[in-house]
């Protein structure tokens, strides 16, 4: 795999980010990979936590998620009928993951680090 990520490194940034699905702690936000899953690689990929917001080169802030607030937006919420709709009203919400805490587990806080701003 180390192959794959150095020959993808050399074209595009590589991010490597973690999903509920696997054999971790399930809490959101999830966080980062160890590194030392990655040692070989570690240069050439960068690992982050799920949600994660990159500012692009021109300004823009990019929020990456893989999915588990939409799920559980959906699964909860009346509305809308797909994903796409979902993410514009998070949008229009200005919070990555609306239901939290009270169906997705989140870590606890004083302060929402969940809003967009």
């Amino acid at each position: 795999m180390a192959g794959i990520l150095k020959d993808l490194k050399d074209m595009i940034d590589v991010f490597i980010m973690p999903t509920s699905n696997q054999d971790r702690r399930k809490m959101y936000p999830l966080q980062p990979y160890n590194g030392n899953f990655f040692a070989e690689s570690q240069r050439e990929i960068g690992l982050c936590c799920n949600p994660q917001l990159f500012k692009a080169e021109n300004g823009m802030n990019i929020h990456v998620t893989c999915g588990e607030n939409v799920l559980d937006f959906m699964k909860n919420c009346s509305y809308a009928s797909s994903e796409i709709e979902v993410l514009e009203g998070f949008v229009n919400f200005s919070h990555f993951c609306p239901t939290s805490p009270f169906s997705l587990k989140t870590e606890p806080y004083q302060n929402d680090y969940l809003v967009m701003e």
